[in-house]
């Protein structure tokens, strides 16, 4: 078999990972890729393992779609025989006892429902499921932006078939199999009614602060709206809340801020591709910028030692000094971090050592 990338693996575990995301934050999403990588198959039979049949709905778009399956049709029978005006909705995506709604092949839906579908996926009132679209493209116009808006997680993949993906889908077909890795409705219904707290805010702000300079100047600053940030503070949140296993994490784990890889309204996998390099710089910034405090007074400290006039000591000390005060200033932001922690102790130890003279 070959060594080559396992194309089937990788879409699983992604579709797996954009999913729980949704489920968690109840925050809508879309796959988009080519024909026949199990898009429907798998998006049904998620919603089946976490929320049951009648919890799931799997909704068919086409040309041909009527609104009224959509939003519901009046009951004929209640309007002759009561003159009442009652609209049945069962098995539509305005059911609320419907928690996750696969729209299959979203894009295709003619112009008049594709309006219908605007309001129905993200409603002022009332519940609503999380709506799991796919299609082979997106099209992307004035008219459909709103639409687009409305997904705030994206997965559009660059697949191409390997060898070792040939043999496992003629073995084991796994892709399109329900023993997926996601939360079961229990968790989810408890991570979802965990009430904000202080601490992961704070987490949650200095995070966003540092995604919101990494993606200044680039064509996705302009996708940065209230909207947007609400939605990413949700998904941080309540991610974060099930990865930490508590509501008042003070640190984001990586596994929630790794989603950020799908928090933006991409339309082509190229688009993708680019903003999964902004969000994943996010995860390595903060290590990043430690390393670096610490290469600063390390090299300050050792000047400070290899300098044999008192006075030559006293100017690399004040440089050992201002760079400890900046670096305690830049990590204020990040509260209790441990690893903050550690660096400002080390730090710290330097200037002690520096100020007698002495090395380790």
């Amino acid at each position: 078999m070959s060594s080559s990338v396992h194309a089937t693996a990788v879409f699983r575990r992604d579709t797996e990972q954009l999913v729980t995301g949704m489920i968690l934050s109840e925050l809508n999403g879309q796959v988009i890729t080519g024909p026949g990588w199990g898009k429907s198959v798998m998006g049904y039979r998620m919603g089946l393992q976490v929320f049951g049949e009648a919890g799931n709905l799997f909704f068919e778009c086409s040309p041909t779609t009527p609104p009224e399956r959509i939003e519901g049709h009046e009951d004929p029978v209640a309007y002759f025989e009561r003159g009442e005006l009652i609209k049945v909705v069962e098995r539509t995506p305005y059911d609320e006892k419907v928690r996750f709604c696969t729209l299959d092949e979203a894009w295709r839906l003619n112009e008049i429902s594709f309006d219908q579908l605007v309001q129905a996926i993200q409603r002022v009132h009332g519940v609503q499921p999380v709506f799991f679209g796919n299609s082979n493209f997106v099209v992307k116009s004035g008219r459909t932006a709103a639409l687009l808006d409305r997904f705030a997680m994206n997965y559009l993949p660059s697949l191409v078939m390997d060898e070792t993906s040939l043999h496992e889908v003629v073995r084991n077909r796994n892709f399109k199999d329900t023993d997926f890795n996601l939360p079961d409705a229990e968790t989810v219904d408890a991570v979802r009614s965990a009430p904000y707290t202080d601490k992961a805010l704070d987490a949650i702000d200095a995070l966003l602060a540092s995604l919101f300079e990494l993606t200044a100047g680039t064509p996705f600053a302009k996708q940065v709206n209230p909207r947007r940030v609400d939605q990413w503070t949700r998904l941080l949140f309540r991610t974060g809340t099930y990865y930490a296993q508590t509501n008042a994490f003070e640190i984001v784990p990586n596994e929630a801020a790794a989603m950020l890889k799908f928090a933006m309204p991409v339309t082509s996998a190229d688009e993708y591709a680019e903003w999964g390099k902004i969000a994943s710089a996010v995860l390595d910034r903060f290590s990043v910028m430690l390393e670096n405090f610490r290469a600063q007074a390390y090299t300050s400290f050792q000047k400070v030692l290899q300098q044999g006039n008192a006075n030559d000591r006293v100017a690399y000390m004040a440089a050992l000094g201002q760079v400890s005060a900046d670096a305690m200033h830049e990590l204020e932001q990040y509260g209790d971090d441990p690893r903050c922690k550690e660096l400002q102790s080390e730090i710290t130890q330097w200037f002690s050592l520096a100020a007698q003279g002495k090395s380790f």
